[in-house]
């Protein structure tokens, strides 16, 4: 009963600052519309009417060899939205407000699961699961957006990994990547750490059923666009790429403060946050392995959390888009426990102060 109780505080914690945040704004804090900004509305395109593919011909700004359309974004949260909306009253936008909140729900469902598998004595679980439900980047957990989609099916994919259920897990784990395009590097650090460990055939049979979503993705692109890579296509269009994240960070604080702009100076200060998290992260991962203690589900969750949050510093050419990158940068928390509590408290505080003051300009529309 605890640890229900704390699960339901720390999401609706998480809920109550992003609504305060619209109050804020002069917003309706419980319409879907206030959480539905930018990559909302192509998501909800691509429920409604699937995804497209085409050249960027007669599009301001855009070269008409350029690609566009909606098939950029991937399809698992779309098909989600369209069958709560067939099957139930809600519009599609409400289901997709509901959907993203039940997965953040279920997100932190799975991380206290998994924590609770462990010797809890000594653990502060409400930290912890408070510390996770306002990790930077999880305003876009609680807004129109797959990334509580994806870090729900992380944690669980690591849950079923931990209960020894390798093909549920591969599967849950696998679909990350048809969430959201940050999934390929969930995938990715799974399946190199459960070969490097098992060496066996089962450990290839069951990364080959974790990049199976991937695949039947690629098919119904090349059956339905005719391209099979029509995601990366336009994805490439918009210029993202991956710099050396030091240098990328250093860039934005010089252009943020140039440019006087308070919502970038924000972008940059999540940035240097993100950065002594991640360090905190590679300490006490360092430690528990000096000291002969890993623990291989927390020491998986801990390296997928730090690839995604270095990959998150080093994005370039897609303006502020890292922030919501950086929501995948979550499974550094379970190493974090073994923080001292002072400095659990003080993380708590700073994700707050910065929840709510992105979920202000979240909500306010001056980020793209």
């Amino acid at each position: 009963m605890r640890r229900f109780t704390i699960i339901i505080g720390a999401w609706a914690l998480a809920q109550a600052l992003m609504m305060v945040a619209a109050i804020w704004s002069d917003h309706d804090p419980l319409s879907p519309d206030t959480y539905a900004r930018w990559d909302s509305g192509l998501y909800l395109a691509v429920a409604s009417d699937g995804p497209t593919l085409e050249r960027c011909v007669d599009i301001p700004n855009r070269s008409p060899d350029d690609w566009c359309g909606t098939a950029g974004w991937l399809p698992l949260y779309p098909v989600l939205i369209r069958s709560v909306a067939v099957i139930s009253p809600m519009s599609p936008v409400m289901s997709a407000w509901v959907i993203a909140a039940i997965a953040q729900l279920a997100a932190l469902t799975g991380l206290v699961v998994l924590l609770s598998r462990r010797q809890l004595a000594g653990t502060p679980l409400a930290l912890i699961t408070t510390i996770a439900a306002l990790f930077p980047g999880a305003v876009w957990h609680h807004a129109i957006f797959p990334m509580s989609l994806a870090v729900a099916l992380m944690w669980w994919g690591l849950v079923m990994s931990d209960r020894q259920h390798p093909l549920v897990a591969a599967t849950l784990i696998g679909l990350t990547a048809v969430a959201h395009t940050s999934g390929i590097v969930i995938i990715a650090v799974w399946i190199v750490l459960s070969l490097l460990r098992h060496r066996t055939r089962t450990s290839l049979s069951v990364s080959a059923v974790a990049v199976t979503p991937s695949l039947a993705l690629f098919a119904y692109q090349q059956l339905a666009l005719g391209h099979w890579n029509a995601h990366l296509l336009i994805q490439s269009s918009y210029g993202h790429r991956i710099g050396f994240a030091p240098l990328v960070i250093v860039d934005r604080l010089i252009d943020a403060f140039a440019a006087n702009a308070r919502p970038y100076m924000l972008a940059s200060i999540q940035d240097v946050y993100l950065v002594i998290l991640i360090t905190l992260a590679v300490v006490g991962l360092t430690a528990s392995v000096l000291a002969q203690r890993t623990d291989e589900t927390i020491t998986t969750a801990a390296l997928i959390g730090i690839v995604n949050g270095l990959v998150a510093l080093s994005i370039t050419g897609s303006d502020i888009a890292h922030w919501r990158l950086s929501a995948l940068a979550v499974g550094i928390v379970p190493v974090l426990k073994n923080s001292s509590k002072p400095v659990l408290v003080g993380i708590a505080a700073a994700n707050a102060a910065l929840f709510i003051a992105i979920a202000n300009g979240f909500v306010r529309g001056y980020y793209y």
